[in-house]
């Protein structure tokens, strides 16, 4: 019928809305018990919001999903940023580490799912540089990064991959900053910084020769030791070796 404004917009025959509608969730699952509700047109626009979340419960939990999702995110961004200079790195005056253990449970969780989807055995192409043993000695990999360059978009992380052998931890002073590095970068670049376990990759091994005694001194006992044992998780699921080309065999240790 001719709406009383003077309009020419004419209601197709038949079809009438009724001034009150019926909203069910999209995803009921056949349980429609409570997510039904009668409501005015004109709520239409807040509604989608209240049955999208649920309960404000369920939308507190929803927004802490996403800020830990964003907080996982920016990690890697935070390290590589903090700890990747070639020249200007230097040793920290304090020597409490500036990653707390929520953030290097952030760090290992993102770092696992890559190795969880590698192969055993890793197959790469050249050209490529390999790394040996770090042992915690995290001013030479600068030095390394700053002389041969470094895996950045600065420097030529675009044209070579980067091959680590491991032994990442223990021995040296800076075991934390070296094996967060290289798990960010990991992170970054997954398709073209590769690492594999050497033989410190080890609770038995790294218990003994710095890494725990580390750990511990530069973030508490409490947060120190859950560091320890998170970080030796993710060492499970390293890679073992890896084939260049299909020619030249890489791993940390002979084969025995």
């Amino acid at each position: 019928m001719p709406d009383s404004s003077g309009s020419n917009d004419v209601a197709p025959p038949g079809v009438r809305l009724h001034h009150r509608a019926v909203v069910v969730a999209a995803e009921t699952g056949g349980a429609l018990g409570g997510m039904v509700r009668q409501l005015s047109i004109d709520q239409f626009e807040n509604e989608g919001r209240r049955v999208s979340y649920g309960t404000p419960e369920n939308a507190t939990a929803a927004r802490k999903l996403l800020d830990r999702q964003m907080s996982i995110s920016s990690v890697p961004k935070k390290v590589i940023a903090h700890l990747l200079k070639p020249r200007g790195w230097k040793p920290p005056v304090r020597r409490q580490f500036f990653l707390d253990c929520n953030e290097i449970a952030d760090l290992c969780e993102s770092a696992e799912r890559i190795f969880a989807a590698e192969p055993t055995v890793l197959q790469l192409k050249a050209p490529i540089k390999i790394f040996g043993d770090l042992h915690g000695q995290f001013g030479d990999l600068m030095r390394l990064f700053d002389e041969y360059g470094s895996p950045s978009t600065a420097g030529d992380i675009a044209y070579i991959d980067y091959l680590f052998l491991g032994d990442y931890v223990d021995r040296g002073q800076h075991s934390l900053e070296t094996i967060s590095l290289l798990l960010a970068l990991k992170i970054e670049y997954p398709n073209n910084v590769h690492l594999i376990r050497g033989n410190h990759e080890a609770a038995d091994i790294n218990a003994l020769f710095g890494f725990r005694i580390e750990c511990i001194e530069r973030m508490g006992e409490r947060d120190g030791i859950w560091a320890w044992h998170r970080i030796n998780r993710l060492f499970n699921w390293l890679p073992l070796a890896a084939l260049i080309e299909k020619k030249i065999i890489c791993m940390h240790g002979g084969i025995g």
